[in-house]
């Protein structure tokens, strides 16, 4: 049985035959001509391809979005602990899938020695080979020019749990999943979780040291990390977020906010409890500073409003401001600081915060890039 296997729409066939031809040059033998012959079954064939096959690569795209039968092999990929979604000219997978963040793949060209390319590479081989290392296999012999440059974009390793370099790194990021082989559930938002920290076995290394960012999502909203690791192993952690928007709600209290910078859409249901304080979903804010007179009935929230809380295992702040009815300024911010080590492949890292203390594996992909536990960060 072939390592990988690959649902798509079959629309999406043209596209798909230069990913094979792809994967196929990385030494992956693909099993992608889903044809049943007479006599056989669904289950005989697709679904049995699926259970064989050691990594099961889903294309999302504007028409298999909409098929019944990927939505089946999808499911059935899930459960497997096998599923590697990617998104081709579509914004997002359709319902029920879009927990695990999908690898966009709309604007890589075929260089197979894109830094992004490299790292899905990785990633299958860890469902194929079972391997759970960081190293970037090596580049295969140049391509002959196709004949077509079908564009693809940056892939990128999500994980449910993105890992970030201070010790409350060590937790899960919200919206991303963490592609591992021998799962067998479908991975949802996780409470911290502390990596076992192997010890360094060789001092710092410098290829790490510098200012580190990584932009991901979390708690729905666009996430800026910023690590600044020192030669000494010392880093200061910060994350923020902010967003301007429009917002509104109706008579039964559900609200929808649209990120007019970011093009996010939030949905919930909101509550005022009193003349000082509003519930969005399980968030109580706090008023910190008003607009309106004291006593003044205020149904659209006007002034600077405060919560703090938990997302993705860290300790975050945000506040909410609205001046405008209908309009609103959003800033989330987030801050670590303690003692890291990078040496031989492994890391590992406390904070000064919190005390808790994790690591994992590193790798350095090119001058500009290093993967830990499985996410890219850039160098700057």
């Amino acid at each position: 049985m072939a390592d990988v296997f690959l649902s798509y729409s079959h629309k999406d066939t043209d596209l798909v035959r230069d990913l094979v031809r792809y994967l196929e040059r990385e030494g992956f033998s693909v099993w992608w001509d889903h044809t049943i012959p007479p006599g056989k079954t669904w289950d005989d064939v697709i679904a049995r391809g699926i259970r064989e096959a050691k990594a099961c690569i889903i294309v999302w795209s504007p028409d298999s979005i909409i098929s019944d039968w990927v939505k089946e092999e999808a499911t059935l990929a899930k459960e497997a602990g096998k599923y590697l979604p990617i998104q081709v000219g579509t914004d997002q997978p359709p319902m029920g899938f879009r927990r695990i963040q999908a690898a966009n793949l709309s604007q890589w060209h075929g260089n197979a020695q894109d830094p992004q390319w490299r790292l899905l590479v990785t990633e299958i081989g860890h469902l194929v080979r079972g391997t759970d290392n960081a190293v970037v296999p090596p580049l295969p012999p140049p391509p002959k020019p196709a004949a077509q440059s079908v564009p693809w974009l940056h892939a990128h390793r999500q994980q449910a749990m993105l890992l970030s370099l201070g010790a409350i790194a060590l937790v899960a990021v919200m919206t991303a999943v963490w592609w591992r082989p021998g799962a067998s559930v479908t991975r949802e938002p996780a409470a911290p979780v502390i990596a076992q920290s192997p010890t360094p076995r060789a001092t710092m290394d410098s290829a790490v040291v510098g200012t580190l960012t990584l932009d991901t999502v979390v708690a729905d909203f666009n996430t800026h990390y910023v690590n600044q690791v020192n030669a000494d192993g010392s880093y200061v952690l910060t994350g923020t977020q902010e967003e301007d928007g429009t917002n509104g709600a109706d008579a039964n209290g559900n609200f929808r906010n649209v990120g007019t910078n970011t093009g996010r859409v939030h949905t919930g249901t909101v509550q005022i409890i009193d003349a000082t304080h509003f519930r969005a979903n399980t968030s109580v804010y706090q008023l910190v500073k008003p607009v309106l007179p004291s006593g003044q009935a205020n149904p659209s929230l006007l002034g600077t409003w405060t919560t703090s809380g938990t997302a993705a295992g860290q300790a975050w702040n945000w506040t909410f401001v609205s001046t405008t009815p209908g309009q609103y300024h959003f800033e989330g911010h987030f801050a670590d600081h303690g003692q890291s080590n990078f040496a031989n492949g492994i890391w590992s890292a406390t904070s000064r915060v919190t005390g808790v203390t994790g690591g994992g594996t590193y790798a350095i992909v090119d001058a500009t890039h290093v993967l830990v536990n499985g996410v890219v960060w850039t160098r700057q």
